[in-house]
């Protein structure tokens, strides 16, 4: 079969197409035919391993400490449909089109994938494409785990930080869902996705310093996690949420509360969530979440891909398809 071979730590053009063998299903995993899957950021940091040292020696020592070790496949969400089932695997049957996520296993970038059924996967709704669905796994995830954690009321004030990339713009979705007024803050070029996603305000960081127009947030979510978190929480009610999708390691050996500012910190440091991944598939169902994409690439054009997300220009979610449905 047709995959993405990786056989160093490095630039985008380490990733090259190649043959590998099709993997067989162990008992408990079924064998997906992969139609689409996404690049994110997380990819492109596993990719180069610009991850901070406490995440790399982990990751190094899973992956391969000098190189990736021989078989490994980038790629961690996916849509697709199952082609073949172990004998111990009754969740899903052949036929079925489902997405999900393959954790640090990765491997989503090949023609097939075998994984194991009790995974984080669910049924596609009919309602949207294999395009779509590839893009919820990861940052549908990320972006639920962290909407739920700030408890949101009608009329809660929230500044998203990095608004127009795949995690933000489906917090801002999530966020709206809830009743919160929303400003998001990324470049002028995307403020077109953010206003489909549905922000009510738009700053351009590029052209505004958003930390000193002296306004105050009940929740602030960073997705980026680039500025001083002294100064992201200054930006907080008191008994306000700050939201870190991208935390240091200090950030995370914090107590939940900061001293005694009364401000929340929430990082995130437990597993993905079938109940999540559930909740959300509800709302994608019934048109209430909406994916926004913004480009679909074939799997030869990978490192283009990963050339393309690191520039930070990307809005909302890059897509690769890997194989006609």
């Amino acid at each position: 079969m047709k995959a993405v071979i990786w056989t160093k730590y490095g630039t985008p053009d380490v990733l090259k197409i190649g043959k590998v063998d099709k993997p067989t299903p162990k008992d408990n995993e079924i064998l997906m035919k992969v139609v689409a899957t996404t690049v994110t950021l997380g990819d492109c940091e596993m990719r180069n391993l610009a991850l901070p040292f406490a995440f790399k020696l982990p990751i190094m020592l899973f992956l391969g400490v000098f190189r990736p070790k021989k078989g490994n496949t980038l790629g961690q969400e996916f849509s697709g449909i199952v082609e073949s089932a172990g004998k111990e695997s009754t969740r899903f049957k052949v036929g079925d089109e489902i997405f999900g996520q393959t954790g640090i296993t990765m491997g989503a970038y090949a023609q097939f994938l075998s994984i194991k059924e009790n995974g984080i996967i669910a049924k596609k709704p009919s309602n949207i494409s294999f395009e779509e669905a590839a893009c919820v796994p990861l940052s549908g995830l990320e972006a639920r785990y962290f909407t739920r954690k700030a408890n949101i009321i009608k009329g809660d004030s929230v500044l998203v930080i990095g608004a127009g990339g795949s995690i933000g713009t489906m917090g801002i979705q999530l966020l709206k869902l809830g009743g919160a007024v929303v400003t998001g803050v990324d470049t002028h070029e995307k403020f077109d996705v953010m206003k489909e996603a549905g922000a009510d305000r738009l700053i351009d960081y590029t052209k505004e310093n958003y930390l000193e127009r002296g306004e105050k947030y009940d929740v602030v979510f960073d997705v980026v996690g680039k500025i001083p978190l002294k100064r992201g929480l200054a930006l907080l009610n008191s008994n306000g949420y700050y939201l870190h999708a991208n935390p240091k390691i200090s950030h995370i050996l914090l107590n939940k509360w900061i001293g005694g500012s009364k401000k929340n910190l929430i990082v995130k440091i437990d597993e993905q969530s079938q109940d999540d991944l559930d909740y959300l598939n509800g709302l994608l169902k019934t048109g209430k979440i909406k994916p926004i994409i913004d480009q679909i690439m074939p799997l030869e054009r990978i490192a283009e891909a990963h050339e393309y997300v690191e520039t930070g220009k990307k809005k909302g979610n890059l897509v690769i398809r890997v194989s006609s449905n």
